[in-house]
């Protein structure tokens, strides 16, 4: 039990921690000349429609799809006759629902930050130094909300919600098949929403922490210094010794005199006489010689 509770614990810190931010966008916003915020709020504005489009078909999509699938388990909850047939559809009904809440409850900040970021005063360098901020407040929340939708939390109510009341209905009521039809819809409408999540917003986010305040990262190149040079050697210093000889000095010992006869060169050594050849051996003779039961004859070589 300890053990069990333990890993849970430990799953969902890990799952609902953050990533850390190596670097702060909003760090060098006052240092920014009027120019470059100029400039960073036009690439926020076009990267906030380019993720529109989809962010809002997705959004109203899911609307739309969830609230269709609750409406229709409703309905034959409601109609069903008798206990078997309206405990599961009343099942899939309130997931349905809870599903449908979610996706609508939890706005998704891509499908409305364009006309939002748009909206926002930019008149003197000082409104719009803020609206930058507002910017990449907004463009932080819209990652974060589809980080969310494809995060393993999405996963896991999913699973979790299937895999306990399919394995229930089909005990309780000897229905395997009602079971199955539950588990597969229920995963494959969850995981059909948490796959086609966008993830434009969540790229944006990620450029953006490299790039507005990317110079405050960079380390400027200084030379280093230069190793002093090497003292030139004066080809004409005295080192106070006699170039030449000095009469009535006495020779030092050891010293070569200037008598000494050079050493004649090593004679080259003598060249060896040639070896007499060696007596060819004579050829083979034949002669006769006494044999046993006659003559017989004798070759030698």
């Amino acid at each position: 039990m300890r053990v069990g509770l333990l890993v849970v614990v430990l799953g969902v810190s890990v799952v609902a921690a953050r990533p850390a931010r190596a670097q702060n966008p909003t760090a060098c916003l006052e240092r920014l000349e009027d120019a470059e915020v100029r400039a960073r709020n036009a690439w926020l504005q076009e990267r906030f429609d380019v993720g529109k489009r989809r962010a809002r078909w997705w959004w109203y999509g899911q609307i739309t799809l969830w609230a269709g699938v609750a409406i229709f388990q409703t309905t034959l909850a409601a109609r069903a006759d008798t206990v078997d047939r309206r405990f599961p559809n009343t099942v899939g009904a309130v997931g349905g629902w809870l599903t449908f809440l979610q996706v609508a409850a939890i706005p998704h900040v891509a499908a409305f930050a364009p006309q939002r970021f748009r909206r926002a005063p930019a008149r003197t360098p000082e409104e719009r130094r803020e609206k930058l901020r507002y910017g990449l407040d907004l463009l932080e929340r819209a990652a974060d909300r589809q980080r969310l939708g494809r995060g393993p939390l999405a996963h896991a109510g999913p699973i979790l919600w299937t895999s306990f009341w399919g394995p229930y209905i089909s005990a309780r009521f000897r229905d395997p098949l009602t079971s199955v039809q539950l588990i597969g819809g229920g995963i494959l409408l969850s995981q059909f929403r948490i796959l086609t999540t966008p993830q434009q917003a969540l790229r944006d986010w990620e450029q953006a922490r490299f790039m507005v305040c990317g110079s405050d990262y960079v380390r400027p190149y200084e030379p280093e210094e230069p190793l002093e040079p090497e003292p030139e050697v004066d080809e004409d210093w005295d080192d106070g010794l006699p170039d030449e000889p000095v009469e009535g000095a006495e020779p030092v010992e050891g010293a070569p005199s200037e008598d000494a006869a050079e050493p004649e060169p090593a004679s080259a050594p003598p060249e060896s006489a040639p070896a007499e050849s060696a007596p060819e051996p004579p050829g083979p003779t034949a002669r006769l010689a006494p044999a046993p039961g006659g003559l017989g004859l004798l070759v030698t070589w």
